[in-house]
């Protein structure tokens, strides 16, 4: 078998691969980070660069040698399906979870600091709303202060959670 051949059996299978995912030339281009006239080439049996097939290969979950057989091999129909309960016991035993799960708290974290954070001119215009003007202000006036100015924090934290 020539390398023509070979670069058209390798062609097919990867445009077949392709569109048995539901998948557009441009999404598997934008989630390698390669150029979609590529993957045309890829598929038109124009012979692509190795890391260019690894790259495929590995984002289609196909080995490199899969690709050479004339025939790719139907799905089996009656896979196999995990029950959510195992899939969902499975995934919660795994370290990456706690790892996604902290990093989007830390996120969220350094939202809530930099959009609800109080400034100084935000204070000044609120406290007008629970302080009266007086001389001196007694310790109650100064807590019911911080007490509506946290309330007011709190409010800015719950609206941007249901945003």
């Amino acid at each position: 078998m020539d390398k023509n051949n070979f670069n058209q059996i390798i062609a097919e299978n990867l445009k077949d691969i392709r569109i048995g995912k539901g998948w557009s030339q441009s999404f598997v281009a934008s989630q390698l980070g390669i150029a979609q006239r590529t993957i045309s080439r890829a598929e038109c049996g124009v012979k692509v660069s190795q890391r260019t097939l690894k790259l495929l290969c590995g984002f289609y979950q196909v080995s490199i040698v899969a690709l050479y057989n004339e025939a790719m091999q139907e799905p089996q129909k009656n896979a196999q399906v995990v029950p959510d309960d195992v899939a969902v016991a499975l995934l919660t035993r795994n370290s990456f979870i706690h790892d996604l799960e902290r990093e989007v708290i830390l996120r969220y974290t350094a939202n809530i600091q930099k959009e609800s954070l109080m400034m100084r001119e935000d204070i000044e215009r609120i406290l007008p709303e629970v302080l009266s003007v007086k001389k001196s202000y007694s310790l109650m006036d100064i807590i019911s202060a911080c007490m509506f100015v946290n309330q007011k924090t709190i409010s800015r934290v719950r609206d941007m959670a249901t945003a």
